[in-house]
């Protein structure tokens, strides 16, 4: 079996593969429930998160002021980046490299500064490391993580205590202001602290499984690192790099074109503590490199896994040369009110502003009544900072750097329609209609599409955000609006606010059940990653499979749960035991995960877990080949065909179609499928995506046969489940909201079970 999310362009088809593995191999995957999304043990891992000692802002911050003043600007020149390998660092006088020209140039922060030296490893350097991948690889079965989970642990701790005398937390947070220009390094801290706490709880059920039950199996390939430049200290340190090494996944982290000093400077403090704490440092490689040279070493082992969080436009390069990647890519987030008050405008400033437009979650599309003037006169009262320092000392995170010196080298040229705001460096574009698709960013540029609609067609936004799918959708001043956008489009995030108390785009706190991630559009998913990545997950996660042994065992489908027991004779047809054991294991993973979940602890009042596709009308279509089977399909078609989403979807097989697949489905009962048998250029044509398209599919998956093949690979139900179903968070920005968990748990857009087919 092997399933295809489909993307169709003039006179190309172009399909990636879901289940599978990134060589093509006759191969399949699944796995279990304990540390899926939504489930029960899910949720149980944020127990007693607010009862963690976090140090209080004002403590982090004065740890963070002193390393930026010991911080010694000539040090990043004096000891170059370079690459780390076996625990030395290596690059110039080494006996490796020194056998050929070594490549040393300037280092560039955020804004186009230079602020130190590289050191680009030589391609004698890139075969060593290579070969070291190599070696970890074909050792990979021998590694124990009971050999390294501790010790990482005790790192973790170290890094992150302010009582440290070496103020390892400070200078993490400091070399980051100084790279990146961040200006509330604390805050990532504060919430890291905690979302590690629930993301351990969830490597420890992933190791109980494979250890204690033999349920699953973390695969030990060398997991490649691309660092992120804003939030790096919790996604690349903590959830890349220590998630990964603590269950004896090896680690490569590879160097960035910019902004790159910082992580070298934790990969120097990381790679200290694992020999103090007797920790095998080739576990951990920091590859100096240029980007072919990257390509090169990532060429070496397809198996392994890639973490990024980047743009889409680099995490398709990547995926076009790496099918095991796992990204998370930005989108245009956006806000919308009723009205314009003083309160809505603060917080447009402040989603638009944070970090300079520097965060995933920054504001870049606008929903209000108003004038070009009163968005001139929003952005015309901006706070000012100088440096990074500054905008620490007084607390400020959404301050506009304005200087010559601080121009954005990652954002392309401001198109001529977009109007300057006469004070500042702010550009905003004022329209009747919604934006064109495929908005840049401007990263690090604070650019506005205001949409300035007196009233508020909201089939014509829940399109736009299907389309481009941002992060976070902000609705303020009409709950039923809100929860219109809610049931008409398919993003991660949603935030709801008063015009008293207005909702941000920049607002989740993951380790508070405000689920985070930064998924593609939908259609086109396989072009950016392997599955979509959600925030708190365990990372090694997205890499494990089950055993074969173990979905054998579950065949006999003894413990498919009991509201389930009618779909019993589809599981009875299908020819392969694993496979059956996978779909058992998929059936009791949603009638376990599926409704909304509450959380009222916080700050915010919330509700969470796996949702339906949008309610608009559009359709979920899974097209069956010639030579598709049943164990081909009924694996995408489970999480519909058992829950409220079945009418959502329409099962296509082509006429030509020799395995009696159309005659099975109406044995078995034609009820539970929407069955459409037709060619394939009427599919093509009807299906199409494009210019002129048919915007009537939410999502197109090719089903193609895997020929038999008992070597099968099965990944995690719920990373399968995400490839066809939404999940993620709403939220009231009302602490205790009752009435806003009465309105909304209500809602049809969240997943639920046909309890004995009804």
């Amino acid at each position: 079996m092997m399933m295809n999310y489909r993307r169709t362009i003039p006179n190309l088809r172009q399909t990636t593969k879901l289940l599978g593995n990134p060589n093509g191999k006759n191969n399949k995957c699944i796995a279990k429930r304990l540390y899926n999304f939504a489930s029960t043990p899910y949720e149980s891992c944020f127990s007693s998160i607010r009862h963690l000692k976090v140090p209080t802002h004002a403590t982090l911050q004065q740890h963070t002021l002193k390393a930026m003043e010991n911080h010694d600007a000539d040090d990043w020149y004096a000891n170059p980046v370079a690459t780390i390998l076996n625990g030395e660092v290596l690059g110039v006088d080494d006996g490796i490299s020194s056998s050929k020209v070594v490549k040393k140039s300037d280092t560039l922060d955020a804004f186009g500064n230079v602020n130190g030296k590289i050191v680009y490893a030589n391609p004698s350097l890139v075969d060593a490391i290579i070969a070291h991948i190599q070696r970890y690889n074909s050792s990979k079965s021998s590694r124990d993580a009971a050999n390294y989970k501790d010790k990482i642990r005790l790192i973790e701790r170290e890094l992150l205590d302010v009582d440290n005398e070496a103020n390892y937390v400070g200078q993490l947070i400091a070399n980051q202001a100084i790279d990146f220009w961040k200006q509330d390094g604390v805050t990532e801290i504060e919430e890291a602290i905690m979302a590690n706490d629930v993301e351990r709880r969830m490597n420890d059920l992933l190791l109980q499984d494979e250890e204690e039950i033999g349920k699953v199996e973390i695969r030990r390939d060398v997991a490649f690192v691309g660092c992120v430049s804003n939030f790096g200290n919790f996604l690349d340190l903590c959830r890349k790099v220590l998630r990964n090494i603590e269950v004896g996944v090896p680690v490569v982290v590879f160097s960035r074109s910019n902004s790159t000093q910082h992580s070298f400077r934790w990969a120097q403090l990381l790679m200290g503590l694992m020999k103090k704490y007797n920790v095998d440092v080739g576990l951990l490689t920091y590859a100096s490199v240029t980007v072919d040279e990257a390509l090169r070493i990532m060429r070496s082992s397809k198996e392994s896994p890639m973490y990024i969080t980047c743009s889409r436009e680099l995490a398709c390069t990547i995926k076009k040369q790496h099918s095991n990647l796992f990204s998370s890519t930005g989108g245009p987030n956006t806000f919308v009110s009723t009205e314009l008050t003083p309160s809505i405008e603060q917080a447009i400033r402040d989603s638009a502003l944070i970090e300079n437009s520097g965060q995933c979650t920054a504001l870049r599309h606008v929903v209000v009544p108003c004038t070009e003037q009163e968005v001139s006169h929003i952005f015309g009262d901006v706070p000012i900072v100088s440096s990074p320092e500054d905008a620490l000392r007084h607390g400020q995170f959404a301050g506009l750097f304005e200087s010559e010196h601080f121009v954005p080298i990652e954002s392309p040229d401001i198109p001529a329609e977009y109007l300057k705001q006469p004070e500042h460096d702010v550009y905003y574009r004022v329209c009747d209609d919604l934006p064109p698709d495929g908005l840049n960013e401007y990263w690090r540029k604070v650019v506005v599409d205001v949409t300035k609609a007196s009233t508020i067609d909201v089939n014509e936004l829940a399109g736009w955000l299907v389309r481009n799918q941002p992060i976070s959708l902000a609705v303020n001043g009409d709950w039923e609006m809100a929860r219109d956008l809610f049931h008409k489009t398919a993003l991660v995030v949603y935030t709801v606010g008063t015009l008293e108390n207005p909702a941000l785009t920049c607002q989740a706190r993951p380790q508070e059940k405000e689920i985070f991630g930064e998924f593609p559009i939908r259609r086109d998913l396989s072009l950016y990653t392997k599955y979509p990545v959600i925030v708190p997950s365990s990372t090694p996660g997205y890499n494990s499979t089950y055993k074969i042994e173990y979905l054998n065992s579950i065949s006999d489908m003894a413990s498919l749960d009991h509201k389930l027991q009618y779909i019993k004779p589809l599981l009875k047809a299908l020819e392969k035991k694993s496979v059956r054991g996978f779909c058992c294991e998929l059936a009791n993973y949603i009638a376990d995960a599926v409704g909304p979940k509450a959380e009222l602890g916080g700050d915010r009042t919330v509700l969470w877990g796996l949702q339906r596709p949008p309610l608009n009308g559009t359709m979920s279509v899974i097209r069956c080949g010639r030579h598709t089977t049943l164990d081909d399909m009924l694996p995408a078609a489970i999480p519909f065909i058992i829950t409220n989403a079945r009418e959502q979807l329409e099962i296509s097989i082509d006429d030509e179609n020799g395995t009696g697949l159309e005659s099975s489905l109406a044995t078995l009962g034609l009820s539970l499928f929407n069955v459409i048998k037709e060619n394939e250029e009427t599919f093509e044509k009807r299906t199409f995506k494009g210019t002129g398209a048919n915007d009537a599919f939410f999502n197109v998956m090719d089903v193609d046969s895997f020929g038999d093949n008992d070597d099968s690979e099965f990944p995690l139900v719920a990373h399968f489940v995400s490839l066809f179903l939404p999940m993620g968070h709403i939220k009231s920005t009302e602490k205790r909201d009752d009435n806003f968990i009465l309105f909304f748990e209500k809602s049809e857009k969240w997943l639920r079970l046909h309890w004995h087919g009804v």
